[in-house]
């Protein structure tokens, strides 16, 4: 346990000092953390995102439950929810492309998206499901605002449709 804080002591340090090096020295973990948290990591969690896009976005609760139940009515998305649902995990391609019809189809509050795979997938990493979730949501760090075809992505990668066909079975067995 010393060891960790001591590395981490240090690591935080150092990247702090390289991406804003101080004007006064930093002399502990606590003063780093005052100013990684006040300093403007939390833009990560706000609804403009980093790139302080002003889109309108909904909250409208049936949207979301259909989302999550993989009712959606786009096989797809539905199959990546149901798998999320039973399994606690899912692809990244899942991922991006039923973050994208989240937030570019439904135009649901992408932060919404996020808690929701914060507390299913056994894999979370809050620095990579928020990342990604601005970048697809078109807050966070990509010049392009793009759109994922949801249709289009399930021929290219299910076209037997065999991943559809098992998720969207009534029953497994």
């Amino acid at each position: 346990v010393i060891l960790f804080f001591i590395t981490l002591k240090y690591n935080l340090l150092s990247i702090f000092s390289i991406l804003n090096p101080p004007k006064t020295p930093v002399k502990s973990v606590s003063q780093v953390k005052n100013k990684v948290i006040f300093g403007g990591w939390l833009k990560i969690f706000k609804l403009e995102g980093i790139l302080k896009k002003d889109y309108k976005w909904s909250k409208d609760a049936q949207q979301i439950q259909k989302w999550i139940d993989g009712e959606t009515g786009k096989p797809f998305v539905d199959a990546n929810m149901i798998e999320l649902r039973q399994t606690g995990w899912m692809s990244n391609r899942g991922r991006q492309n039923v973050a994208s019809y989240f937030a570019k189809e439904l135009e649901l509050d992408w932060r919404i998206g996020a808690a929701y795979f914060e507390s299913m997938l056994l894999d979370y990493d809050v620095h990579s499901n928020y990342g990604n979730w601005m970048y697809v949501s078109g807050v966070g760090n990509d010049p392009r605002d793009r759109k994922f075809n949801v249709d289009l992505q399930a021929q290219r990668y299910d076209p037997q449709g065999k991943f559809q066909r098992l998720w969207l079975q009534p029953s497994l067995f």
